[in-house]
């Protein structure tokens, strides 16, 4: 008895039909009166519901292929209601998956048209790759006439996709029902959404209200619960006013989606019945939400960098400076180095009151720990480590540091002559592909274009891979104008405040110091003299991230993190081709 194994693909979910009525058990029927017409037993059933035939990582395809892996194979046939059900991805795609199945032994059959699908011979192969061609041609015309049909139903004010925003709930239609469904508010959530706008209005936090919606046990948007994210969702969800918004996010992909951020591509419609909130309380939170922005650090196209901090007893070399005494002799340290390492922290000293940085492991363990007793004088200390970081960040130290540091002109100029050649081969390769492709349509010498047309798909798939590892090996350390012009430019409206506001200040810092600047005392109490030597890290300024490696985050304690475990990077060394030392005294 022969068996044969059945495969059924539906690309979108049909969640709301009745089971008998569901494409997926349409196909299976067809399938089963097929092996029962030919004598064949109707076997393993493989099932792929609700997933585009654009991409080929199914679960029931990538099961199917499986058994196969088996000698023998369970079954000798395999029945499609037509070769759509396979891929509708690229045609040399759906073939490879063909030509997987049939090397296992088995024929595959499409019971609507009664025919084999196979490559055996140069026939049926150009009639399988025209399939094809074919069934991804119409996938393209399909997602443009979806596309036209959610833009109707936008306009019509009905749901247009899956999802339900918070606050909402859909009106119910009779299942099997195609008939459009509208959005109607959920008062029990719509409270939710108003107290967070409320919240918001008064100066909290996206943090401080997500855990205030987490302490008062508020349902959330989502099984994972409340956070960030969640919250910043509903404060800029502009349906809460009555706004509604259509095409935030376009399909790139059979999986991807992208976020579209210009607001002029975007499509609205107003509709007051789904206003949750007034306009008064929207411009009152969001009035607030961009005050608090105003005090982060933003680079020159206004990405935001920095995270500002709780400006109480916070001073701004704060958590930035470490001791760099020498070890007493018999004094343990977990890092196993020879200096303190320890945070230098804000104290006040004298009649006078005088605002200083001392050794925290000194003051709090005592000399046998670390004999650096002195206190650094704050306002000298501030001053002479914002004039050393400016004569560090000069375009003329820049341009200097990446000449030094460049690497080797020839490889650099090989690998950005490469890349060219093969961006300038690839739109050729597309033309020639198409060219063949054209050529086999007109049925000339089949088997010849045929065997080009995947050598022409071999070299683009290598050429592509080829410009991806170049493009990730490429680092132009050359001080080109362009570069040296934004440093000029980020470095110039950083370097001003750096003696302004604090909290902005300690922005700068912590994008620019990969590690703390080790202070050293040069003699005794009484010698008030100190040497102290740093790591400046230029990609920190032009790009507003900080050196690979270690970084500083502040944390309730006063005390970083990476800090607490090892002492800063040797104290001295430079770690990255865009970090450079600089070093002075205070006296």
């Amino acid at each position: 008895m022969t068996t044969a194994a059945f495969y059924g693909r539906k690309s979108n979910d049909e969640s709301d039909k009745a089971a008998e009525a569901k494409s997926i058990e349409v196909q299976r029927d067809l399938a089963e009166k097929f092996a029962t017409a030919r004598g064949w037993t109707l076997g393993p059933v493989f099932e792929d519901d609700g997933i585009t035939g654009a991409t080929y990582d199914r679960p029931g395809l990538q099961a199917l292929l499986a058994a196969l892996t088996s000698k023998p194979a369970p079954f000798t046939k395999l029945i499609v209601v037509e070769q759509s059900r396979i891929g509708r991805g690229d045609a040399i795609d759906t073939l490879f998956v063909v030509r997987q199945i049939e090397r296992a032994g088995v024929e595959i059959w499409e019971s609507r048209g009664a025919r084999r699908i196979s490559l055996q011979d140069d026939a049926s192969e150009i009639l399988t790759y025209l399939s094809g061609w074919k069934d991804k041609s119409e996938r393209t015309k399909t997602v443009a006439r979806v596309k036209d049909a959610a833009a109707k139903r936008f306009a019509s004010g009905l749901v247009v996709s899956g999802g339900c925003p918070y606050g909402y709930r859909k009106t119910e239609r009779v299942l099997g029902s195609k008939a459009g469904m509208t959005l109607l508010i959920d008062e029990a959530k719509a409270v939710v959404v108003r107290r967070i706008f409320d919240l918001a209005a008064q100066g909290m936090g996206l943090i401080r209200i997500a855990r205030q919606m987490k302490s008062e046990n508020t349902p959330a948007p989502t099984s994972r619960g409340w956070s960030l994210s969640g919250v910043r969702e509903i404060l800029h969800r502009e349906i809460y006013v009555g706004a509604v918004v259509y095409g935030k996010q376009v399909r790139t992909g059979p999986e991807a989606r992208e976020r579209v951020s210009d607001p002029s591509k975007w499509t609205r419609r107003t509709d007051e019945s789904l206003r949750i909130i007034s306009d008064e309380l929207w411009t009152a939170a969001h009035a607030r939400i961009q005050a608090s922005a105003a005090t982060f650090l933003r680079n020159t196209k206004g990405r935001m960098l920095g995270q500002a901090e709780r400006t109480k007893g916070l001073y701004l070399l704060s958590n930035l400076l470490v001791c760099g005494a020498t070890t007493p002799e018999g004094a343990s340290r977990a890092h196993g180095g020879t200096l303190c390492g320890e945070p230098l922290i804000a104290t006040q000293r004298g009649r006078n009151l005088r605002r200083g940085y001392v050794c925290r492991g000194h003051l709090s363990k005592g000399a046998a720990y670390c004999v650096n007793a002195t206190s650094v004088p704050m306002d000298e200390i501030h001053a002479v480590v914002v004039k050393a970081l400016r004569e560090t960040f000069s375009v003329e130290s820049f341009e200097a540091h990446l000449k030094k540091t460049a690497e080797d002109d020839a490889a650099r100029e090989s690998r950005q002559a490469e890349r060219g050649a093969l961006l300038a081969r690839l739109p050729v390769i597309a033309t020639e592909e198409q060219r063949v492709a054209d050529a086999i349509a007109g049925g000339a010498e089949v088997p010849v274009l045929v065997a080009k047309l995947k050598a022409l798909q071999t070299e683009r798939e290598i050429a592509e891979a080829r410009v991806s590892e170049l493009e990730g090996i490429e680092r132009d350390l050359k001080a080109d104008g362009e570069t040296v012009e934004r440093l000029r430019v980020t470095w110039g409206s950083w370097s001003g405040a750096l003696e302004a506001d604090p909290v902005y200040a300690r922005q700068i810092l912590r994008k620019v110091l990969p590690v703390p600047v080790v202070v050293r005392p040069r003699g005794t109490r009484g010698d008030r003299s100190w040497d102290f030597v740093g790591v400046g890290a230029f990609d920190g300024v032009l790009s507003g991230a900080v050196a690979r490696g270690e970084t500083l985050v502040s944390t309730r304690a006063g005390m970083d993190r990476t800090q607490a475990q090892t002492p800063p990077r040797a104290y001295t060394t430079v770690a990255s081709p865009f970090e450079i030392q600089f070093s002075g005294q205070v006296a």
